[in-house]
C-alpha cells in the first residue's frame, strides 16, 4: 500500500464530513425543524459549519501546496478532523433523553444509518493513518537496505 492509498481513504472520508451532513441537515428534519427552538438551531448551524469546515481542512492538509504536505502531521491530523466529527456520534447516544431520530421521524431501523455511518467514517479515518504508517516504515526499511553497505 502507498501513501497515496491512505490519501485517497482520508480524501473520502473528510468529503464525507463535508458534504452528507450539509445534505442531511439543512432542511425540515434539523435546522429548519419546527419543533426546534431557536437556540436548538443556532447549535445545529454551528455543528454543520464545523463539519463543512473540518472536510476542507483536511483535504487541504492531504493535497494542499505547503511545506511539510506529506509528513506524519500533517496525514495524521487530516484523519483526526473526520475522526472528531463523526466520533462522538457514539457516546452522544448513551445520553440519557437522547435520539439520533430527528423530532417527527419514526424510526425504520434498529441502528439509525448515521451511526453506521459514524463508524464508517471512523474507521476510514483510521486506516488511512495505519495504511500511511506501513507506507512510511516500508520506505524507511527500503530505504535503509538501499544505503547498507555491501559484502563482496
Amino acid at each position: 500500500m502507498s501513501q497515496r492509498a491512505s490519501k485517497v481513504l482520508i480524501s473520502i472520508a473528510a468529503a464525507a464530513t463535508s458534504i452528507i451532513p450539509t445534505i442531511a441537515d439543512v432542511n425540515h428534519t434539523h435546522l429548519f425543524n419546527p419543533l426546534w427552538p431557536p437556540h436548538a438551531r443556532f447549535h445545529g448551524a454551528v455543528l454543520l459549519l464545523v463539519n463543512i469546515i473540518s472536510g476542507v481542512m483536511a483535504l487541504v492538509l492531504l493535497w494542499g501546496r505547503y511545506e511539510g504536505r506529506d509528513s506524519r502531521l500533517a496525514v495524521r491530523f487530516a484523519a483526526f478532523l473526520p475522526a472528531h466529527c463523526w466520533g462522538p456520534f457514539m457516546p452522544a447516544s448513551r445520553l440519557p433523553g437522547t435520539s439520533s431520530w430527528p423530532d417527527g421521524m419514526e424510526p425504520f431501523a434498529s441502528i439509525h444509518p448515521n451511526m453506521v455511518l459514524a463508524v464508517v467514517i471512523v474507521a476510514m479515518s483510521v486506516g488511512g493513518v495505519v495504511l500511511d504508517r506501513r507506507a512510511r516504515n516500508a520506505k524507511s526499511a527500503a530505504d535503509a537496505a538501499q544505503l547498507a553497505p555491501t559484502h563482496t
